[in-house]
């Protein structure tokens, strides 16, 4: 029976993404994939839509890592619904600001490293910070590193022009 069992949940788990009847009555629905957000940059919007697709994410708070490398992305603006990220990886793109990510109090990994960035004093207050590489973004102002350099458990990575 034990057996008989753990078949059953085995095989229901993997049809997560099917909706079942039973005598034409739905029993099962999945629920819809996330999708109320609103990004009007369209290289960070299609990088979202693979992440939740690939995570099955139902809900906002449920995607925690979010990576974007490479895809020409230039606008932030629309990713702050997704507050509850712990790792975000956003290098190689041309990001110049970072007010978006103001409030993304979780972040515990944030990478924007080359892109274009000018300053980044609106992150001042995600504290729960540990690391944040910002190297390779030549026009970024080195005062706004202050707060950062002086933060217990915080892996700071700055711009070379910054580094002296």
């Amino acid at each position: 029976m034990r057996v008989l069992a753990s078949l059953l949940c085995v095989v229901i788990s993997g049809c997560a993404d099917y909706k079942f009847t039973v005598n034409e009555r739905v029993v099962y629905t999945p629920a819809p994939l996330f999708a109320d957000f609103d990004i009007s940059d369209q290289a960070l919007r299609e990088c979202v839509q693979t992440h939740i697709q690939e995570a099955r994410v139902t809900a906002a708070e449920q995607l925690d890592t979010l990576v974007c490398s490479h895809a020409g992305i230039t606008d932030l603006s629309g990713l702050q619904v997704f507050s509850r990220l712990t790792r975000l990886k956003l290098s190689n793109n041309a990001i110049e600001e970072v007010n978006a990510l103001a409030d993304m109090t979780a972040l515990l990994e944030l990478y924007l490293d080359a892109n274009d960035l000018r300053g980044i004093a609106e992150l001042r207050d995600l504290l729960e910070l540990r690391l944040l590489d910002v190297t390779a973004n030549p026009r970024l102002r080195c005062d706004d590193l202050a707060p950062f350099r002086s933060r217990k458990g915080l892996e700071l990575a700055a711009p070379q022009h910054c580094s002296q």
